[in-house]
């Protein structure tokens, strides 16, 4: 008899990629008027730099209680809790006259973000068969990326047509919309014996199992922070106009090449993509150093979106696939760690070296060195993540 054939495409999995697009949309329409919304406030500079901080602080600083969190409990329930959150903190944001409150719902949202994004992965991981895994997470991927193209330029419309409360308003619909779809997702129950064998809570904060391709995708997720950070000021420099067409292409790339870049990595091993992507990825940055036209930047965005394109997707499988399924929550949540303080890490780094008298040519060509970073310390943790595959393979259906 014919074995069923295995497909990504349960009905799970369609309901989380379309409740992560759903966050996504309403989440990149809101980031790119936060900092002129606080100035309309009446912020400092200071205060508006903090305004996009603060919410991947507070998200930081909230995963060692998530993590053991969403191991124990009900991720349906959190899920919808994370929600909740983000919809209270985009009301907020509605509702605020003065900079406090502002800051008031930008700490929700990062409560919100702490929750939402290590369950939609975990629970996109649970639907997906073992042999599909890296392709299934890279199609997950793609909502968001979708969304990061379309979502600005129709958040800063809203804004400049309907004022600030109004796209508040649109964006908190929208993210309502993902709560009610949440009630679709198929919750897998706790295993209790299992989740007891764990431990304490506080063992399970952190994978150190995930630990090589969460700290691999802090090096990545560090300077990819720096397009969406200093690209616009990199154009300026360079003459460069409609630079915002540089993520529209990067968007396009992506989600032309990742659906067989996923199957790649399926069918060969995730090792046999993440080197060549390696190479791409710092070749993105060479190209923005020597060029200097607007031809040249969508080249960078497109030999970008094949690079990080592939890295992403395979450290957050490496991390879903290096520990056992009742552990998937707190990996990633170890993910999640890496991501938060490459987003961190990046602007802060960059200014210091803007600071420091270089200009963004030179600041682009010094994200080469994390890019490689990325790659060694993958490299370290390859062999070691493969013998733990191997004992969870003969230990687990998974």
């Amino acid at each position: 008899m014919v074995g069923k054939k295995e497909t990504i495409w349960s009905k799970n999995f369609i309901c989380a990629l379309i409740v992560q697009s759903c966050m996504s949309l309403g989440q990149f329409m809101v980031n790119p008027i936060m900092t002129t919304y606080a100035d309309h406030l009446g912020a400092s500079a200071m205060m508006t730099g903090m305004t996009t901080a603060i919410t991947y602080g507070v998200a930081f600083a909230m995963r060692p209680i998530t993590g053991p969190a969403i191991t124990r409990y009900n991720k349906k329930r959190l899920l919808l809790l994370g929600y909740l959150l983000i919809i209270s903190a985009i009301c907020t944001y509605a509702a605020s006259s003065n900079i406090f409150m502002l800051m008031i719902g930008r700490a929700l949202h990062g409560m919100g973000l702490s929750l939402v994004g290590s369950l939609t992965l975990t629970i996109a991981g649970d639907s997906l068969p073992p042999s599909k895994m890296a392709s299934g997470l890279g199609v997950f991927g793609m909502g968001s990326v979708f969304m990061s193209a379309i979502a600005p330029s129709i958040g800063i419309a809203l804004k400049d047509n309907i004022g600030f409360t109004m796209t508040f308003v649109v964006a908190a619909i929208i993210m309502t919309g993902a709560f009610f779809l949440c009630f679709l997702l198929t919750n897998k129950p706790v295993d209790k014996e299992a989740v007891k064998k764990l431990g304490a809570w506080y063992k399970n904060i952190f994978a150190k199992e995930a630990f090589v391709p969460a700290i691999a995708n802090m090096f990545c997720s560090t300077v990819y922070s720096l397009y969406s950070s200093y690209l616009v000021l990199y154009a300026a420099e360079k003459n460069i106009d409609n630079i915002g067409q540089f993520f529209t292409v990067y968007a396009a790339a992506v989600l032309a090449t990742r659906p067989f870049i996923g199957k790649f990595m399926d069918k060969f091993g995730l090792s046999k993509a993440v080197y060549p992507a390696t190479a791409f990825f710092a070749m993105s940055f060479v190209i923005l150093y020597f060029g200097d036209t607007f031809a040249t930047a969508l080249a960078a965005a497109v030999v970008a979106a094949i690079g990080y394109g592939t890295m992403q997707p395979a450290m957050q499988t490496m991390c879903i696939q290096s520990v056992s399924i009742v552990r998937r929550g707190v990996a990633s949540n170890t993910n999640y760690f890496g991501i938060d303080m490459g987003n961190f890490l990046g602007p802060t780094l960059a200014g210091m070296v803007i600071t420091a008298g270089f200009n963004y040519s030179e600041m682009y060509a010094f994200a080469i060195i994390p890019v490689f970073l990325s790659a060694i310390v993958f490299s370290l943790g390859w062999k070691k993540f493969k013998e733990r595959r191997a004992e969870l393979d003969k230990t687990e259906k998974i």
